[in-house]
């Protein structure tokens, strides 16, 4: 507390000056206007007083003049006194609410200040204070449906009143609570509370066909307010502290509650019929009930998806919009199951058409709370999170793999730009300096992978097979229709590749990534996203440069004194090079492609990955010691996503593009060969000092650096360095030596490669390269097969 009464006295000496000094302006601004006899209102309008109209016609007898006289006298207090009554009482306000907001920050671990602070705008100026009454009044009013233009902005200025500030917003994103005053809180429960559900939407729907700047205005703050009252980090304070309201799902209106959180078809259902309301009655046919249904949940969704982005559901809201878009988009591709209806893909009965719009909105919203999407991927959460309890509707235990399947295997109407934000913060999050949110980051990531590797989900779905061949795409697979996910879902991942062949936390520098997916499983994790080249180029890329990198960190240490020598990261390296073969291999397998053209697609492929590995490296330098995983590499996989690597050029075939190394094409079948690992070593250990390039023979020099046109040297990557058979038997003949007598003996050179090759080699029972082959072994893949045999598991 002394800290936070230092902070605030500094805060409010800073504060002091301009307070007293637009106070002093507004007061000489009111005392002007009322010496000439004029009456000043609370919000600073001026008009004359009765006195003073009096005196102005005291001496004039004409009526015509009378009028004249009085107008000027109303003009003069228009045009002259009230501009600068306004405009000191706006500084005042301004520097009030500035001292609020340091108030607020010096004292956020304090809630008795806080409180007072949120209380503090309000009390000084009465205008900025909402009522419960108002927002009954307002909430009643969009009930009727027939809004002036008055009471739109009337309605538009007592929302803007409850904006929270750009310092709340990020304290919320950051899993803080805010404190709000009690009245604002009050007016929002009590305007949504007499809108309702149908009074919002159709309100809604009115405001988005009016152009106008104010109706979108006013549709964007009643769509905002709803998530700042849904939001359970939004509190209320009395004077001592305590909290005496919070946001959450249950203040919100009881039928956007319902219709929410009702889902009737589905492996998620948790009713077995229409919500009350839209069932076929006495009123409407069936087709005319349902049809509306789906016509209020666009509308509904349409509504949500205007809030200022800036805000967020809270946890419960956030999950149930999950769940609902999950559900929608599982009636787009199956339909609802009642009455015959088989969706979109069947019957293609016309009130299903717009479950898949309400889906993308619904999720667009969901994904901006992370929690919410912790919780929807892992499972992770209270049983009330998850609906336990909530009247009119069947509870069972939440199953991740059920409602990320159904958004999974779901074709996306804006290429899976939500779905991508769903999980993308967990890669953003994978090396967070704090702990918890590095292991909520992983906890997600692993999920996400698992539930990908899923031969069998709850509901019994193949999502493996369903990502590779999307139901109703004609064969093709989740990246070519769903491409902005795939890519997201390839950037989270990026971060983990080392984790998902098994490599230890102390390796990866992750936390919360389970190490229990097997060959099988990252292969299908891999083969899954192959499908859209640029999610295909990261993720494989990614594990190719932290091969490289593991390479390299092994060098680091074997020229340490030290009693064992790291051999085992070796495994790690080979594995990680295992994957992107695998992966490609039997990506490609399930396109049915003759050989030569798989030959070609896979090249096209590795040389996308293969460049994303040079600029990873490029971008991280020398690898540090072992378990030094922060820094650039870290960071070079999170920017991945931001600043795009490279490009696949689909007239080239299997040559690396010639922009990429030295300006020449390279033969990529070079790449992660024994000498390509052996370079890694050589390179780590000339990128650290360890070996002096000088010292290195004339011919070894020629082979191994390229000049520029500065006179400079760079040693060139190991494709680069060898272009022909001749120039990789020159490294073959220097390198062991040379490795040898710098520390890195040949036992444990040979050692550690064969390592490599045995890491490799976990992958050889799951999928072969052959074309015939690995299409028949594909098969295994689709089902738990190889499980049982024991192939998803890693050799000792």
């Amino acid at each position: 507390m002394v800290t936070d009464l230092t902070n605030a006295v500094t805060a409010l000496q800073q504060d002091q000056n301009a307070i007293w000094a637009a106070k002093n302006k507004s007061i000489q601004a009111i005392s002007t206007a009322t010496t000439a006899k004029y009456e000043v209102g609370d919000d600073g309008s001026v008009r004359p007083s009765k006195d003073a109209e009096s005196a102005a016609i005291s001496s004039i007898e004409d009526p015509g003049k009378q009028t004249a006289a009085i107008s000027a006298l109303w003009k003069h207090g228009r045009d002259t006194l009230e501009p600068p009554i306004k405009s000191a009482l706006a500084e005042l306000g301004t520097a009030v609410e500035t001292a609020t907001g340091h108030i607020r920050k010096a004292f956020e671990n304090s809630p008795d200040v806080a409180a007072i602070a949120a209380e503090a705008p309000g009390k000084l100026d009465p205008s900025k204070q909402l009522t419960a009454e108002q927002g009954i009044a307002d909430g009643e009013t969009i009930a009727d449906g027939k809004l002036s233009e008055d009471e739109k902005q009337r309605i538009l200025e007592n929302l803007r009143k409850t904006n929270l500030t750009p310092e709340q917003l990020e304290a919320i994103r950051n899993g803080q609570e805010v404190t709000v005053p009690a009245s604002t809180m009050a007016y929002l429960e009590n305007l949504y509370g007499k809108a309702g559900f149908n009074g919002l939407t159709e309100l809604s729907n009115t405001l988005k066909s009016d152009s106008s700047p104010d109706s979108q205005a006013l549709r964007r703050e009643l769509a905002t307010g709803m998530l700042t009252l849904s939001n359970e980090q939004v509190t209320s304070r009395n004077p001592d502290g305590s909290v005496n309201s919070r946001g959450g799902f249950t203040k919100l209106d009881p039928k956007v509650q319902f219709m929410t959180g009702t889902r009737f078809a589905g492996p998620d259902a948790n009713t077995e019929d229409y919500p009350d309301g839209y069932r076929d009655n006495f009123n409407d046919s069936p087709e005319v009930a349902h049809g509306k249904y789906f016509q209020d949940m666009t509308s509904f969704s349409d509504f949500l998806g205007a809030a200022n982005p800036d805000y967020q559901p809270g946890d419960r809201f956030g999950v149930e919009l999950g769940r609902q878009a999950a559900h929608q988009a599982w009636i787009d591709d199956h339909g609802t199951g009642i009455y015959g209806d088989t969706g979109r893909k069947g019957a293609e009965l016309p009130w299903v058409q717009q479950s898949g719009s309400a889906a993308t909105q619904f999720l667009d919203v969901s994904s901006r709370n992370q929690e919410a999407s912790h919780a929807l991927l892992t499972g992770i959460g209270s049983d009330e999170l998850f609906g336990k309890g909530t009247p009119g509707q069947s509870w069972h235990p939440y199953s991740a793999s059920d409602t990320v399947g159904a958004l999974m295997t779901h074709e996306w109407n804006d290429d899976g730009r939500a779905l991508s934000s769903m999980v993308s913060w967990a890669g953003d999050q994978a090396y967070d300096p704090d702990p918890a949110k590095a292991e909520r980051a992983g906890q997600a990531a692993h999920s996400l992978a698992d539930i990908m590797s899923t031969t069998k989900s709850n509901d019994g779905t193949n999502i493996y097979q369903s990502l590779l061949d999307m139901p109703g795409q004609d064969r093709k697979s989740f990246g070519e229709v769903n491409p902005l996910a795939a890519q997201g879902i390839a950037a989270t991942l990026a971060p983990y590749t080392a984790d998902m062949v098994g490599a230890p936390a102390s390796l990866t520098g992750t936390r919360g990534f389970t190490s229990d997916l097997g060959p099988a499983d990252v292969t299908r994790v891999f083969s899954a996203l192959d499908g859209d080249p640029t999610a295909s180029a990261t993720i494989n890329g990614a594990a190719l440069a932290r091969a490289e990198q593991i390479d390299r960190y092994f060098a680091n240490a074997a020229v340490l004194p030290s009693d064992s020598e790291p051999l085992e990261l070796g495994t790690y390296s080979g594995r990680l090079r295992g994957t992107v073969d695998a992966g490609l291999n039997a990506y490609v397998a399930d396109l049915n492609l003759n050989e030569t053209d798989r030959t070609k697609e896979i090249s096209d492929q590795r040389s996308a990955a293969y460049g994303v590995v040079q600029n990873l490296i490029g971008l991280s330098g020398a690898a540090g010691p072992v378990g030094a995983v922060g820094g650039p590499m870290a960071q070079a996989l999170i920017e991945i996503p931001k600043n795009p690597l490279t490009s696949v050029d689909p007239e080239y075939g299997g040559r690396l593009p010639g922009s990429s190394v030295d300006g020449t094409e390279y033969d990529l079948n070079r790449s992660g060969t024994v000498g390509d690992r052996r370079y890694n070593l050589f390179s780590q250990l000339i990128a650290t000092g360890q070996i002096n390039p000088y010292a290195l023979s004339d011919e070894l020099q020629q082979t191994v650096f390229s000049t520029s046109d500065d006179g400079s040297r760079h040693l060139k990557p190991y494709i680069a360095a060898t272009p022909d058979d001749a120039s990789a038997d020159v490294l073959e003949r220097y390198l062991p030596d040379i490795l040898d007598s710098y520390g890195i003996s040949r036992e444990d050179q040979t050692d550690y490669l064969n390592n490599g090759d045995k890491g490799r080699d976990s992958f050889t029972p799951v999928i072969s390269n052959g074309t015939i082959d690995a299409q028949h072994e594909l098969k295994r893949l689709f089902t738990d097969e190889l499980e049982q045999q024991g192939y998803n598991t890693w050799p000792r």
